[in-house]
């Protein structure tokens, strides 16, 4: 869950006022152009490569205020993402690395179902399929919620591994895939560790749990 997409889309889509003293988020949108939604597109502006196809997105968060102020960490909702034949790139883009700004080429993403929910002060990622001819990717990840959305604890790991056939298939893509400095670890995966805040997330070269 990237923090740029709720504050664009909050942006975009809240309300609120001192009467009911709180914020609430709402986004509703059914097979939405990834590429041609404004709101969609600057908030996958993160990603830094194009991302194109069609998208179901809904968002309905209620943050209550403390004294005028959001306290996201009483913060309670839901969050939920699919598309199908999805791709990330163009074969024109580069993305920036630590070496420097590479040829990302493209990736392409067969389906992506995504649930995220608000409750209890925390933040779970509780349904991840991600399907990819290209990468097997796995998200686990919590936040402990904080009264400043930025501050929020992560808790996570992705583990991933690019297709057998992919460096020949797409070198470009598998260079910028070698490029997160992850090590192969004992499941076959490679391993990156979330940790820090959200504003200060780390991403470390370390193997996850089970």
């Amino acid at each position: 869950m990237s923090r740029a997409w709720l504050l664009v889309i909050a942006a975009a889509c809240s309300s609120g006022s001192p009467k009911d003293d709180a914020t609430h988020i709402r986004f509703d949108r059914r097979d939405a152009s990834l590429a041609g939604d404004p709101v969609l597109r600057n908030a996958l502006a993160v990603i830094g490569v194009p991302v194109s196809g069609k998208a179901t997105v809904a968002i309905s968060i209620d943050v209550p205020h403390d004294r005028g102020v959001e306290d996201y960490a009483r913060a309670t909702g839901s969050i939920r993402i699919s598309c199908t034949a999805c791709q990330l790139g163009d074969d024109r883009a580069k993305i920036s690395t630590a070496f420097g700004d590479v040829d990302f080429g493209h990736l392409a993403v067969g389906k992506l179902d995504v649930a995220v929910d608000l409750a209890n002060g925390k933040a779970t990622v509780s349904r991840w399929v991600f399907e990819s001819p290209d990468l097997a990717l796995a998200l686990k990840l919590q936040l402990e919620l904080a009264p400043k959305l930025g501050d929020s604890k992560v808790d996570g790991c992705i583990r991933f591994h690019p297709a057998a056939d992919l460096v020949t298939r797409a070198p470009r893509t598998y260079a910028v895939i070698e490029t997160t400095g992850a090590e192969l670890r004992g499941d076959g995966n490679f391993h990156i560790k979330l940790a820090g805040t959200l504003d200060q997330m780390k991403r470390l070269n370390l193997e996850c749990g089970p």
